[in-house]
């Protein structure tokens, strides 16, 4: 086993880099399964609940239902709430987190492997607070905070980095970078 790790030095990094990565998000789930009920937001409410009554009834935003939040966490908490099965508000408030928790790994995932080190370090850091900060709630910060961070990270880099990125990522961070800004 340590011979393959001698051989292939290669992907050593590659492997400590996930296994670190896999270790924090195993940390954070723990924790997050622990704490799934102990917040209540009022806003993580009204997104649900105004997501719910687009679904359930057939009404649109803003013109059959009066709220003063931003569009991207009512239609989050509308496609979580239709797609997500549940018999109580706790199963279903536990799923709404593990899924805000999913949404916050791909993000984690996509800057571990784009930006290494950087994107591991971001991750922890954006996502220990987070834990104390809601950041598992339907709210549009923890919609933004993840594409947020892939935008720091890429000018990070832009402004700090001595060598371009690949030809692979040069095409996908546009892409990247779209979604992030539409987020």
């Amino acid at each position: 086993m340590f011979q393959f790790f001698t051989q292939q030095k290669k992907y050593l990094p590659f492997v400590l880099l996930s296994a670190a990565f896999l270790v924090m998000t195993a940390i954070l789930f723990v924790g997050l399964r622990k704490q799934t009920q102990a917040f209540y937001f009022q806003d993580e409410t009204d997104h649900v609940a105004v997501g719910w009554m687009m679904n359930t009834f057939g009404k649109k935003l803003y013109s059959d239902l009066s709220t003063n939040h931003q569009p991207l966490p009512v239609l989050t908490g509308a496609v979580l709430a239709k797609f997500i099965s549940y018999d109580t508000l706790f199963v279903l408030i536990e799923r709404l987190r593990i899924a805000m928790f999913v949404y916050g790994v791909l993000w984690g995932a996509l800057c571990v492997i784009r930006f290494k080190l950087h994107g591991l370090f971001s991750y922890a850091l954006l996502y220990s607070v987070g834990y104390y900060f809601f950041a598992w709630h339907v709210l549009a910060e923890s919609i933004a905070a993840p594409a947020v961070l892939y935008i720091f990270l890429l000018l990070f880099e832009k402004i700090f980095s001595t060598s371009k990125p690949s030809l692979f990522w040069q095409k996908f961070d546009g892409i990247f970078a779209g979604v992030s800004l539409a987020v």
